[in-house]
């Protein structure tokens, strides 16, 4: 998806970030791009895309140094020099979950209002592969507690009894 998205506006990178709500921090997970860097966090609300996650609206800009939301921060750190850029929220059931962004394009005049449709309409992509993603890891974790406190168990009961030992091995298969 970002691969596609940095080809389609013919820019420098693009990112995806979601909300990790027990830090309350923006997570920049996947990247593409000149722009690529190790996964990175800013603070909840900070920075261009801390504005977009907390209001919920697209953000275009041409000159982002002189946005009023630039966190200049994250350009120091990455050693990346962010030009223009343009940022969706990512939603899943009407609710904010991240952002993703398109950095320096190339394209004649910048980015422009059909542009940050297009965008929106990737984010919505993104949105519903973020939470399948975050579903697929929940079931996981569900699946290796519920393993863990069946071993736990098992070995208390008295296998002695066949029937008992059965229905035992049984639980033992569905909890893998």
């Amino acid at each position: 998806l970002l691969n596609a998205a940095t080809e389609l506006f013919q820019a420098e990178g693009a990112s995806l970030a979601f909300l990790d709500s027990a830090s309350d921090e923006l997570e920049f997970f996947a990247m593409s791009g000149a722009g690529k860097t190790r996964p990175f966090r800013v603070p909840k609300g900070r920075g261009i895309a801390g504005q977009v996650l907390a209001s919920g609206e697209p953000i275009r800009t041409n000159d982002a140094k002189n946005n009023k939301y630039f966190f200049n921060s994250v350009d120091q750190k990455t050693k990346f020099e962010t030009g223009s850029l343009l940022c969706c929220p990512v939603s899943h059931n009407h609710e904010v979950i991240g952002t993703i962004q398109v950095l320096n394009t190339d394209l004649p005049g910048g980015f422009n209002k059909e542009d940050q449709r297009l965008l929106a309409v990737l984010a919505n992509f993104a949105g519903s592969a973020m939470s399948r993603a975050h579903s697929e890891q929940e079931i996981h974790n569900s699946e290796q507690i519920l393993r863990e406190a069946s071993e736990g168990r098992y070995r208390l009961v008295p296998s002695s009894n066949s029937s008992m030992r059965s229905q035992l091995e049984i639980l033992q298969a569905a909890a893998s």
